[in-house]
């Protein structure tokens, strides 16, 4: 017999899909449009009526090769997560226009500040390699900012994300025995072992950029339209008893 045996090793993949089955049914209800990109953002809901009552939009990714969203829960409270990102977006817009008077006036250029508005503790997705991810508690910021051409900006800006994705599981059993001369006995040993194999995913962060107060106000009514268009998905449920 040998010495040492190993009696079992194994290698299984766990690929996690968890992340793209919360956008399973997910579609797009609706769209809004911003000058300084050029370009459309969606805004997302699931229409299984038995899911949360939550909601996802685009925000612009730091490369080509990602995607992102940021998710908003709500309901018919004040103090649901929609209605609180909605209320700073709006004490962020009247810094906004305050100080976009005081930069013509003075003729600013180049020049950017953090408006002392939070939002902390988002839940943000993120594509890596075709699959998504996502990372609770990303904080994000609003920034003021004015280009070369005097031009005035809203940005909402968030942190990086990072997500760890576990992509294999190993175990391991093992038998040893040692003789023992004086004694005339052989001694076993046996041995398990498990780990875990996982891979960090990144993104650089994400921004939304506003040149105008109306882009503000359209983005703000048709997050409430895709809320109430969920809200009327879960009555609908209601009739099939």
């Amino acid at each position: 017999m040998k010495r040492n045996r190993i009696i079992a090793i194994f290698l299984f993949c766990i690929v996690l899909m968890s992340s793209c089955c919360l956008h399973a049914q997910n579609y797009l209800i609706e769209k809004y449009y911003l000058t300084a990109t050029d370009r459309e953002y969606g805004i997302y809901a699931n229409v299984n009526c038995n899911s949360k009552d939550e909601l996802f939009f685009d925000l612009d990714a730091p490369n080509d090769q990602q995607l992102v969203q940021a998710q908003l829960s709500f309901n018919k409270y004040s103090d649901c997560e929609m209605e609180i990102f909605i209320r700073s977006l709006e004490l962020a817009k009247q810094k906004f226009r305050e100080w976009s008077f005081i930069a013509k006036d003075n003729n600013l250029t180049l020049f950017s500040k953090t408006i002392p508005i939070l939002l902390t503790d988002k839940k943000l997705f993120f594509t890596n390699e075709g699959k998504w991810f996502y990372e609770n508690g990303v904080d994000m910021k609003y920034i003021f900012f004015v280009d070369s051409h005097g031009n005035s900006y809203l940005i909402i800006e968030s942190d990086y994300m990072t997500s760890e994705e576990m992509v294999a599981s190993t175990s391991s059993f093992s038998f040893s025995g040692a003789y023992n001369s004086y004694l005339g006995s052989l001694g076993l040993g046996v041995g398990f072992s498990k780990g875990n194999i996982s891979i960090e995913r990144y993104c650089g962060g994400a921004s939304l950029t506003f040149s105008t107060i109306a882009e503000i106000d359209e983005f703000i009514r048709k997050l409430r339209n895709v809320a109430r268009f969920r809200q009327n998905i879960v009555e609908k449920g209601k009739l099939l008893k």
